[in-house]
């Protein structure tokens, strides 16, 4: 289940387990599936959430800082590779 499921399942949930969804011999009168299927259009309602919670959550300081460390540290190793190479191929042509 992801985390944007949540909701819904927990609604349907919620909403099988009332009184009312159960006659006097304690049989269901409607299953959690038709519940949840009757909360959210089965085809679209996971595109929607993410949507929504893309919308709800503008990144934070720590996912930015990361991605900027992160491009960081790579610039870094691209620059660390190339002073590798520049100094073997220094070494290999004094040696000669």
């Amino acid at each position: 289940m992801l985390d944007g499921e949540w909701a819904v399942r927990k609604e349907a949930m919620m909403k099988w387990m009332e009184p009312e969804n159960f006659d006097e011999k304690g049989q269901q009168v409607r299953g959690l599936r038709a519940i949840r299927e009757e909360l959210l259009d089965v085809e679209g309602w996971r595109q929607r959430e993410a949507d929504q919670a893309r919308k709800r959550q503008p990144p934070g300081l720590m996912q930015t800082l990361s991605h900027f460390l992160i491009g960081l540290q790579s610039q870094w190793v691209w620059v660390g590779a190339v002073l590798v190479f520049t100094v073997s191929l220094f070494q290999m042509y004094k040696t000669e």
